[in-house]
């Protein structure tokens, strides 16, 4: 993980990356950023599973006050939740909080809370956004949550070039959602 981006890779022990979870946990007003904290993907043999949509071409818009209007910049076009429908916003007050990360030869784990990234209408105490990655086996996304009061809407958005049917996840993706007082 590089510690002043707060961006991490990993990888199996051999092969392509696996998972390259977590777009910067800082603050959201980097140049050329998009509203992202806690944004993942990730590759299943090689292939994209959930991946970033990418930008669209560069205007005058993308570099003006209307940049976050441009849909690739907001969140709910990112490997993220939508809470209250409130969408993370920009500036330097909104940024992830309390990152760690831990690796050794069999796992990777990465950790932040992005409730931060949110305005007050989203009405987050916490947000945990939670990566283990395996190697050579799954990765397992846990969001764990704390809202003021019981939340009106809450939904997770999810990028795939696949085609997409409920039922049972892939072995290399499971995604864990809990909510707490």
């Amino acid at each position: 993980m590089a510690a002043d981006l707060q961006v991490m890779v990993a990888r199996s022990a051999a092969g392509p990356p696996v998972v390259s979870p977590l777009r910067q946990g800082r603050a959201q007003c980097e140049s050329h950023n998009h509203n992202d904290v806690g944004h993942f993907i990730v590759f299943a043999g090689g292939k994209p599973l959930l991946v970033d949509a990418g930008v669209e071409l560069y205007s005058r818009k993308t570099f003006s006050r209307e940049r976050y209007d441009i849909w690739t910049m907001q969140s709910q076009y990112h490997n993220l939740p939508t809470v209250n429908g409130a969408m993370q916003q920009n500036g330097r007050e909104f940024r992830a909080g309390d990152v760690t990360y831990h690796a050794d030869e069999q796992k990777v784990c990465f950790s932040l809370d992005i409730a931060g990234a949110y305005p007050g209408t989203a009405r987050l105490r916490k947000w945990r956004r939670s990566f283990t990655f395996t190697r050579n086996g799954p990765v397992d996304v846990t969001d764990t949550y704390k809202t003021a009061g019981r939340p009106r809407k809450l939904s997770w958005s999810f990028i795939t070039p696949c085609s997409v049917r409920l039922g049972k996840a892939p072995s290399i993706w499971r995604c864990l959602i809990a909510a707490g007082p």
